[in-house]
């Protein structure tokens, strides 16, 4: 896991005021992502976004689904 301690990492699932937190995630991205992507993105009905953060919080890996 790239040097992280997989017993500290927390998934948090994404919601619609989680936004500021998926644009920080935006280096884990093919592309930028901007606060009107990620708007889009959390209120997409269906769609779902998990986020692993280390213990410091910093994203370290996501998972999507529909």
């Amino acid at each position: 896991m790239d040097g992280h301690d997989a017993s500290k990492i927390t998934l948090r699932r994404l919601l619609e005021v989680d936004e500021e937190r998926l644009v920080a995630a935006s280096p884990l991205f093919d592309g930028p992502v901007t606060p009107e992507l990620a708007r889009h993105f959390l209120r997409r009905p269906g769609h779902h976004l998990l986020l692993a953060e280390n213990a410091d919080g910093a994203a370290v890996g996501f998972v999507t689904g529909n």
